[in-house]
């Protein structure tokens, strides 16, 4: 229902709110400023795990503008993150959005201190919700960069915004936010004519704090003494907030089975909804070496540091996938709600599980991220555990040659 009312106030109230902030920039037009910009606003309000595929585009305009003073505006889930991206505390600007009135609280307090701010490039990374829209206009930036429906039915965020990209559901979400790093410099229309959104082939690794894996390899020792000496492999059964994306747990527990027999252990991890799932998988089992590590990855430092002491990732599309791009560990990820060539992790031994279904991808864009489906998720059903074994143990196989040379 939260989420519902959400949206409500985002489709309905936002629309009214876009179309009078419209008027006003037509009569009250903004000066083009000078570029390089002096000072920038990302904004960028979604999950943790897209926001892990920002990063090209910020390395990209500390490239075009390196003397930019850039800001981050993100929900408060995001903060780590964008610290591990290089934005300074200072820097980077949070509002609570887990509540639709929290929000729009938070919105409230913090229009005052973007405008004391003065950011001259406001770039807007959400996809069509016109909260973010009208928070780009109103933090007082002259240059405001966003995605625009242009001829498309639905999706109506405005008319001011003044630098507007075209969303191509073509191309990878990462290519998408380079062009809107590459607008701020361009005119005419679209945006984005010109733009070399070449992202990176994998993500650069974030460094692991020594200490924090050292005390996680000592609590996990403690707490787990009878995985002493074994390879840890990591699954993450939960679906997220869309129970549509999740694989079958029969087929999680099936793959499980299948690696316990050659004498891996298999750590759980989710959040507090997949308690159930995990505790359904851990005693399905039938075996002291499937544990749940859920506790253990409260924070991404932790995350990254468990992913160091493992040797493979099998999870559903989603946060956890994401960021297992800022590390090397090998990882496998399902989809089918959603689809690799928009959203695959960007790093190297990864391996992108999708059954094409003429229905699959079915959460877009276009319709908020909101399936049809009545829940018979076949996208993901006909993902066979046999097949999801086999991509693990050549991976694991690949890794145990190269330890070896």
């Amino acid at each position: 229902m939260e989420f519902l009312s959400k949206h409500w106030l985002d489709k309905f109230i936002g629309q009214c709110l876009c179309a009078v902030l419209s008027v006003w920039a037509y009569v009250f037009p903004d000066n083009e400023p000078d570029l390089p910009p002096r000072k920038m606003l990302v904004i960028f309000l979604s999950r943790t795990g897209r926001a892990v595929l920002v990063r090209p585009m910020l390395d990209k305009i500390r490239k075009d503008a390196p003397d930019v003073e850039l800001h981050v505006l993100t929900d408060t889930h995001n903060a780590e993150i964008f610290e591990i991206f290089g934005i300074e505390k200072d820097k980077l600007l949070t509002i609570e959005m887990e509540t639709a009135w929290g929000g729009i609280l938070s919105i409230l307090r913090l229009i005052p201190v973007l405008r004391r701010l003065g950011p001259t490039v406001s770039i807007d990374g959400e996809l069509f919700t016109r909260t973010s829209a009208i928070v780009s206009y109103l933090s007082g930036a002259s240059i405001r960069v966003g995605f625009h429906r242009k001829n498309e039915e639905g999706n109506y965020r405005g008319s001011f915004i003044n630098r507007a990209v075209p969303y191509n559901p073509y191309r990878h979400f990462s290519r998408q936010l380079l062009t809107l790093a590459d607008a701020v410099y361009q005119v005419g229309s679209p945006s984005n004519k010109a733009s070399q959104d070449v992202i990176p082939e994998h993500m650069e690794k974030c460094s692991i704090d020594a200490d924090g894996r050292k005390n996680l390899s000592d609590r996990l020792q403690q707490d787990f003494p009878e995985t002493i000496g074994k390879q840890l492999i990591l699954m993450c059964p939960g679906g997220g907030d869309q129970a549509i994306k999740a694989w079958p747990s029969s087929y999680f527990l099936a793959v499980c089975q299948k690696l316990l027999a050659r004498q891996y252990v298999i750590g759980l991890l989710g959040n507090r909804k997949d308690n159930s799932l995990l505790s359904e998988i851990r005693h399905g089992s039938g075996s002291p070496y499937v544990i749940d590590l859920s506790a253990y990855a409260n924070t991404i430092g932790e995350l990254l540091a468990l992913f160091d002491l493992s040797e493979l990732l099998i999870a559903n599309d989603g946060d956890i996938s994401q960021l297992s791009a800022l590390h090397s560990i090998s990882a496998i990820t399902l989809y089918g709600p959603d689809t690799p060539s928009l959203y695959r992790p960007l790093k190297e031994r990864s391996y992108c599980f999708h059954s094409e279904l003429p229905c699959s991808p079915c959460l877009t864009a276009y319709n908020h991220r909101r399936s049809h489906c009545d829940g018979d998720n076949q996208c993901l059903q006909l993902i066979h555990p046999d097949s999801v074994f086999k991509q693990a143990l050549a991976f694991l196989t690949a890794q145990s040659k190269s330890v070896m040379n």
